[in-house]
């Protein structure tokens, strides 16, 4: 990833407090939890990365340009639908155990990102890991802070 795509400062710091904060959430939720919450709660996690384990393979390997919308979807209405049906008296999982698997799974990637400098959305920082190549979604809050530091260095840089 060239210089010229990794994120700025205000990028990176508000991936990083916001992965922060939803890890701390997740602590949060998990103090009184049972073994069986965790395990149902991890197993949603890990099924959430090897949706996009495998997404991420599918357009790496076949070189596939999906619209910014399509792109969109695909990134945010997974772990939309988990948090959605695991909320605390959700409709599939009433425990909790989507929500805790939702804020594990796109805390750890945010923190990934800030760290790794990843522009895009943060659900695909740990794909991007296991496959040392970046598949770059747009996302619906990060993507325009990128944009206009981005622009703002173009301007500097001039």
């Amino acid at each position: 990833m060239s210089d010229q795509a990794k994120t700025r400062v205000v990028g990176r710091s508000s991936r990083l407090i916001l992965g922060l904060v939803m890890l701390g959430f997740a602590a949060y939720l998990t103090r009184q939890a049972t073994a069986v919450f965790y395990l149902q709660a991890l197993a949603l996690a890990l099924g959430l990365l090897v949706f996009f384990i495998l997404a991420q393979w599918i357009i790496i390997q076949f070189s596939i340009r999906l619209p910014n919308w399509a792109g969109i979807l695909l990134t945010h209405v997974p772990p939309g639908l988990l948090l959605f049906a695991g909320f605390p008296g959700g409709l599939i999982l009433g425990e909790g155990e989507g929500l805790l698997a939702f804020l594990l799974y796109v805390g750890i990637s945010l923190v990934i990102a800030a760290w790794q400098a990843m522009p895009g959305c943060e659900v695909t920082a740990l794909p991007a890991l296991i496959f040392r190549r970046h598949a770059r979604f747009p996302c619906v809050l990060f993507t325009p802070i990128d944009t206009l530091e981005q622009k703002k260095q173009t301007k500097v840089s001039s």
